[in-house]
């Protein structure tokens, strides 16, 4: 079991990195290469589609976590699922509902929420001080279940998946706006 454990946290961490390095490359190309550019038409057109994969990808990855691997959600954990599952369920109807953009305002809210939630609970693990309640009565929210790359946590990865969703939905609503 330790092997999966560590192959998935091998796995899940470069997945992250390679998230990271999206977000950078495609904020990069709106500032250099405006908006005419294949990466951000590409977005324009499949943005809802990217949203509900990532979101999808991210919560089997959580439910992987904590349901074969082990690992109890915190409570800030618990918080960010409920945004990201909300992501997954009104992406997933929006997609259903051939690119209905009027879901965007919905999910930049839920994603703005999720993303509020994961970067306190980065802040926590990093200084011990959140901003949040954790009732750490059954896991505290500063425990590391992961760390990879020196960085990588679990709160690291969902700050990452929020800001791919934040990244895209910034492009399909400007794009709807113009």
């Amino acid at each position: 079991m330790e092997n999966i454990i560590a192959i998935t946290n091998q796995l899940m961490a470069s997945m992250t990195l390679g998230g990271q390095l999206i977000v950078a490359v495609i904020v990069l190309s709106l500032v250099f290469r405006g908006r005419h550019n294949g990466t951000i038409q590409y977005i324009e057109r499949n943005g809802l589609k990217l949203v509900f994969l990532i979101a999808l990808g991210a919560v089997l990855v959580s439910l992987f976590y904590s349901n074969y691997i082990g690992f109890p959600p915190c409570t800030l954990c618990w918080w960010q699922r409920i945004f990201m599952y909300g992501i997954l369920i009104v992406s997933g109807v929006a997609v259903y509902k051939k690119g209905d953009t009027a879901a965007i305002d919905y999910l930049i809210w839920l994603t703005v929420f999720g993303t509020l939630v994961a970067l306190d609970h980065v802040y926590l693990e990093n200084t011990g001080i959140s901003l949040l309640p954790c009732d750490a009565t059954a896991v505290s929210c500063s425990e590391r279940f992961v760390y990879e790359y020196g960085y990588i946590t679990i709160p690291v990865m969902s700050l990452t998946g929020f800001a791919m969703i934040a990244t895209i939905l910034g492009i399909k609503k400007t794009a709807r706006n113009a």
